[in-house]
């Protein structure tokens, strides 16, 4: 296998360690975070069945909540190793040909934020699970909109503004990273929605314990 080759690997097994370990670790070895599920269990044996009692048990971040916070965890992983490298290659190969500067301009401050935010969302993902800082995950997550939606005008400009023969594959790649990414936070975004409902009913508990 080729140099190339090895670090596709590379990148394909750091991705589905984000993907897989982080929901599985942060979100069920600490499931107390996400508070306790009650039940009633009748105990007691006859004639003197009939008492109950109430079992705790941890109750762990719901299953498509840990499928978000993975999920982003994967995506800020594939970008880091991925789709930053590439556009820092763009820009080095295409900084002197004075074509499209202030695309090329976008470009640079994409690549350079594509090297500390897929950091801040690996931690945001942690925090959600964890049920913690939750105001870092809101902020992780308006974040990611605003680095998808930079990038993806960036290089719809340099390709517009480009020499290319055939721009339509370019345009269309563009657009689907943009979308994919913004997407991707959207539901990053609903989970933390849900993780803050859930803060609310803890504290309404508490009220009326």
């Amino acid at each position: 296998m080729n140099d190339f080759g090895d670090y596709l690997l590379f990148v394909g097994l750091v991705v589905g360690v984000a993907l897989i370990g982080v929901p599985l670790y942060f979100g069920r070895a600490r499931a107390e975070r996400w508070g306790v599920r009650e039940s009633k269990e009748t105990v007691g044996d006859d004639p003197f069945r009939g008492g109950s009692v109430t079992r705790r048990t941890p109750r762990a971040a719901p299953g498509w909540v840990a499928a978000a916070a993975g999920l982003n965890a994967a995506w800020a992983a594939l970008t880091l190793l991925m789709f930053t490298p590439f556009t820092l290659l763009v820009v080095a190969f295409t900084a002197d040909t004075q074509q499209a500067p202030i695309a090329i301009l976008l470009l640079s401050l994409t690549a350079i934020d594509g090297l500390v935010w897929p950091f801040v969302m690996m931690v945001a993902a942690r925090r959600l699970l964890l049920r913690t800082k939750l105001d870092g995950v809101r902020r992780a997550v308006r974040w990611s909109y605003v680095h998808h939606g930079l990038g993806g005008m960036a290089m719809l400009a340099a390709t517009l503004q480009s020499r290319l023969a055939s721009q339509g594959p370019m345009l269309a790649i563009a657009t689907a990273w943009a979308t994919v990414g913004i997407a991707i936070a959207w539901s990053m975004n609903k989970a933390f929605e849900r993780a803050q409902e859930t803060k609310a009913e803890d504290e309404r508990a508490v009220e009326h314990a």
